[in-house]
């Protein structure tokens, strides 16, 4: 009613009537409530149990522990300039499946600028808190400018905030994603030197 909630019409006549209302989409939110806590109880299970020491026989001393090496070092890798077009081109078509066209565009292109150039690596780190917080000072304002209350209606007063924060969101798996195949590349170097 009067764009916002649903409402019905009840004929009014002799007698009682019973009406059941039930909102079907409300089971899977439960579902979603209930995983997520199960989710939660069993993370601080794990965060409060404690570790059991494991038997030791007497003739049997427990092996000496691994030696661990450092995890080599992304920072300094970079890609050919074939490849990190290759990984740019790749990541702007993987952000064009949830981002406007544009915002693709630029992801590909900050990809493959960090892939090339460790500098550029700086600008894919901080680029998802600068557009986070674009985010948050546009809603600030719309908020003050236009009155619009914190409520379930956000998503449609402030859709234009939605591709930016989407974007940060995506710079951030781009990053890790870079990051790992850096770190794989410069692992896979040094065990060929």
């Amino acid at each position: 009613m009067d764009g916002f909630a649903t409402g019905w019409l009840l004929p009014t006549g002799a007698g009682t009537a019973t009406i059941t209302l039930r909102f079907e989409p409300q089971r899977r939110v439960d579902l979603a409530l209930g995983l997520s806590a199960l989710g939660a109880a069993v993370a601080l299970a794990l965060v409060w149990r404690r570790p059991q020491p494991l038997p030791v026989a007497d003739d049997h001393p427990l092996p000496s522990a691994p030696v661990l090496r450092p995890l080599p070092r992304a920072g300094d890798a970079r890609l050919r300039p074939i490849e990190a077009g290759a990984t740019g081109v790749g990541g702007a078509i993987l952000a064009a499946l949830v981002l406007p066209p544009i915002a693709a565009v630029a992801v590909g292109a900050l990809v493959g600028a960090a892939a090339r150039w460790p500098a550029a690596r700086w600008a894919l780190r901080l680029a998802p808190a600068a557009l986070v917080l674009v985010v948050g000072a546009y809603v600030v304002v719309w908020q003050r400018r236009y009155g619009i209350l914190p409520g379930l209606e956000w998503p449609a007063e402030l859709r234009r905030g939605h591709p930016v924060a989407a974007t940060a969101v995506v710079l951030v798996g781009a990053d890790a994603a870079l990051s790992a195949l850096l770190r794989r590349r410069t692992d896979r170097s040094e065990r060929e030197h």
